[in-house]
């Protein structure tokens, strides 16, 4: 393999797809981003292994899972570092007990270090870390205002929604499909509220994966011998408070989790 002198030596590599699996509008973006560090090749699930641990080798990048992951978190981290944890805190809904910020997700409490380190006594799942991280680093800390938007609607959410709905609402609707009674587990252990409308067989809960970033799952069961329908909807405010690809990332990172609950609540 030729060295990689520029962005567009490791694009010539790649499947040339643009399909966002990656959390990229487009393959040469992902290549740029690549060549800075700041996206790991292990991100496009469609590059060959062989290519992958090539280009790797030739990026300085680790072949390890978890040791790419680690090096992706830095400059999240690092964004953190800059960042008055408790002069923020308040802000962005949160607190701070002296020494960390306290952010609720999903009502499970996680701390955030000085040095941008997340602990919980629940596993940090890494889908939902880099949205966290983001969260305190760039949210503006708008409070919501209660007007329910679709993805597409959202400022940049055009480019992402199609993926979204792939890589989120139709899992979900699949998980709700067959799990009807796991959402009132899930309305339990994550805090949500059912919002009920008399006379509806819509399905609303509200979950809080961020404090000031509600996500609404709307669900329709199947009738009349028509399929279910969901859809997923975030507050107007949403991508003042995370990045439209964090909001995508955050809802892989939700439904990720739930359907490996789904598969525990079967046994």
């Amino acid at each position: 393999m030729s060295p990689l002198k520029s962005y567009l030596d490791l694009y010539k590599h790649l499947p040339q797809t643009n399909c966002k699996k990656c959390g990229m509008a487009a393959c040469l973006a992902f290549a740029a981003a690549a060549m800075r560090g700041q996206k790991l090749l292990s991100a496009c699930p469609d590059l060959a292994p062989q290519v992958r641990e090539e280009l790797a080798r030739e990026l300085g990048q680790a072949a390890d899972p978890q040791e790419e992951l680690t090096r992706a978190m830095a400059p999240l981290k690092a964004r953190v570092a800059a960042v008055d944890l408790a002069a923020k805190a308040g802000q962005l809904g949160c607190t701070h007990n002296g020494k960390r910020l306290v952010l609720k997700c999903l009502g499970k409490d996680f701390t955030v270090d000085p040095d941008g380190s997340l602990a919980s006594q629940c596993h940090v799942n890494a889908w939902l870390a880099e949205p966290m991280l983001n969260y305190v680093s760039l949210g503006q800390g708008k409070d919501p205002l209660g007007r329910w938007k679709l993805l597409r609607e959202l400022p940049g959410g055009e480019d992402w929604h199609r993926l979204f709905g792939q890589r989120c609402e139709k899992p979900l609707q699949k998980v709700i499909d067959e799990h009807r009674d796991l959402m009132e587990w899930v309305i339990d252990i994550f805090g949500a509220q059912a919002v009920e409308e008399e006379g509806s067989a819509e399905l609303r809960v509200v979950l809080w994966p961020l404090p000031k970033l509600p996500l609404l799952i709307r669900y329709w069961p199947p009738e009349d011998g028509m399929e279910s329908t969901l859809n997923l909807c975030f507050d107007a405010t949403a991508t003042d408070n995370l990045p439209i690809e964090s909001i995508y990332t955050l809802g892989v990172g939700l439904v990720t989790m739930l359907e490996k609950i789904a598969l525990t609540h079967d046994t």
